[in-house]
């Protein structure tokens, strides 16, 4: 064997101890990518659960903001609704007290049979007055209710 085949066979050698050396280096590369890839994989999961949950509460949100929107709209329309009617209603009954007084005035005979029916009347209208106050504090509490429903949308 001459000197340039040892030699070139020495190369060869130290290519080959070289080359398994970068193999494992190689080898802890790709575990090392496997490992964070997986982590990744993992974390991008979580991620797409977390905002699929946080969809359904959006989603959830924005039905019950619609509900309150339409009870609101609801509970509008029947305040207006019974504004009106009482409107009427007083508007009747201030009539129906004039005429009473009237006849009280005019018929000493039934002066007190007339007057319970006044009284009966006001306490009628003092109730309406009383019904209406309260729809519009549930109005406003539900105003309230909508505002603060808008206000944790955002």
């Amino acid at each position: 064997i001459d000197k340039d085949t040892l030699k070139f066979e020495n190369q060869i050698s130290q290519l080959s101890e070289s080359l398994k050396v970068k193999e494992s280096e190689l080898d802890l590369l790709k575990s090392t990518f496997l490992k964070k890839e997986n982590k990744m994989k993992q974390e991008l999961d979580d991620c797409q659960r977390s905002l699929s949950s946080s969809n359904s509460r959006y989603q959830w949100l924005e039905e019950e903001h619609e509900n309150l929107v339409s009870l609101n709209q609801s509970s509008s329309q029947q305040l207006n609704d019974v504004k009106k009617d009482h409107q009427r209603t007083v508007k009747q009954l201030e009539q129906e007290v004039k005429s009473l007084n009237l006849t009280i005035e005019n018929n000493s005979l039934d002066h007190i049979k007339e007057k319970e029916r006044v009284t009966a009347l006001t306490n009628q209208l003092s109730s309406l007055t009383t019904q209406i106050k309260v729809i519009e504090l549930e109005n406003d509490q539900l105003k309230q209710q909508l505002s603060h429903q808008a206000s944790s949308k955002q």
